[in-house]
């Protein structure tokens, strides 16, 4: 008898979704096999408590998803970010747990969730197809043509600080900053008044020892081969607000 294996959907972007196509794609149903509550980035196991709780029998995959509730023994996380890092993507993770190759765009998503616009240009991607990926990242993270909007006043408003690109959001989708502002900055901060995120690689690692309380308290994340670091729900988590801790990034 073949071992049942059921597969939890975390926080929504373009890998996520490509995930969800490559198991329907390979025979997999939704609502028994994969489960897909549509969460936002940050997303927790305990939104799918109830699958946990009805298939003890069966293997199930969490991906991407913060362990905020203990796990069964039959529970496998895949995912690539924070400790976890080194990891192939969890596409890849996915594909190879299903025994197959990933196409060429598939290849693409994968490497744009890895390390973003470098990670496809070092696979030889067109500017089409990095514009391509890029817009169906950000419609997959549920960004509306207001945030776009939102993102080009933004950018007029930047300001620098010991070399570093700093951008006020009022939106909370950071790609539609980070994007347009590719090529064009040492490092950059993207911030709202609850949430930041740091591109670049010049202090990555520096803020992951930092910061390591945070990542351990699942309120500060890193990825995409350390060229991002961020911190986030700093209202209800963090001992400062983000203003304090752009301004500490800023002088390290």
């Amino acid at each position: 008898m073949m071992e049942t294996k059921i597969f939890l959907l975390g926080g929504y972007d373009l890998e996520m979704i490509t995930i969800k196509k490559l198991l329907l794609d390979n025979g997999y149903n939704e609502g028994t096999e994969i489960f897909d509550q549509k969460l936002n980035w940050g997303a927790n196991l305990s939104s799918y408590v109830h699958v946990l709780e009805l298939n003890p029998e069966a293997k199930i995959y969490g991906i991407e998803l913060n362990e905020d509730i203990e796990t069964p023994n039959n529970y496998i996380s895949i995912d690539h970010h924070n400790e976890k890092t080194h990891y192939p993507t969890s596409l890849e993770q996915v594909a190879e747990l299903l025994n197959i190759e990933l196409n060429k765009y598939q290849k693409l998503v994968a490497a744009n969730d890895a390390n973003y616009i470098p990670g496809m240009q070092e696979l030889g991607a067109t500017k089409e197809q990095i514009a391509d990926i890029r817009k169906n990242d950000r419609a997959a993270q549920g960004v509306s043509p207001e945030d776009e909007l939102l993102a080009i006043e933004a950018i007029k408003n930047k300001s620098i600080k010991n070399d570093i690109t700093i951008v006020k959001s009022e939106t909370s989708k950071f790609s539609t900053i980070s994007d347009r502002l590719f090529g064009q900055y040492k490092e950059l901060i993207v911030y709202t008044d609850d949430q930041l995120c740091y591109y670049g690689t010049i202090k990555t690692n520096i803020l992951i020892k930092k910061y390591f309380n945070l990542i351990h308290k699942k309120t500060a994340y890193y990825g995409g081969n350390k060229s991002f670091f961020g911190i986030t729900n700093s209202k209800t988590q963090t001992e400062q607000n983000i203003e304090y801790y752009v301004e500490e990034i800023c002088n390290l």
